[in-house]
């Protein structure tokens, strides 16, 4: 079984970082307006802004097509659920604040 002192002996510079993870200096956050599809009649889609008001994505919704997040012009997901939408806004947004990213 692999121990972190063997990770420190064979990697001692990952180690090393495993050890000393800063957090984020930035908390962005990213507004995500809930949208119930059952009252939607077309597809709709709406702009994606962080805190400060500044463009980070696209947010589309159709009734029968689900919900698709496009941020930062490179991460793309569709899920059924807002609280889906909302994880993988939250699991973007800890990758890019990630110090090995």
């Amino acid at each position: 079984m692999l121990r972190l002192s063997d990770c420190q002996c064979r990697l001692p510079h990952l180690a090393k970082k495993l050890n000393h993870v800063s957090e984020p200096e930035t908390d962005v956050k990213i507004n995500l307006p809930e949208i119930d599809l059952k009252t939607v009649q077309t597809l709709g889609s709406v702009e994606l802004q962080d805190e400060l008001g500044r463009p980070v994505g696209q947010y589309f919704f159709g009734k029968g097509q689900g919900r698709t997040v496009f941020l930062f012009g490179k991460y793309k997901g569709t899920f059924k659920t807002h609280a889906e939408c909302r994880a993988f806004i939250d699991g973007v947004l800890a990758v890019i604040a990630s110090p090995f990213s």
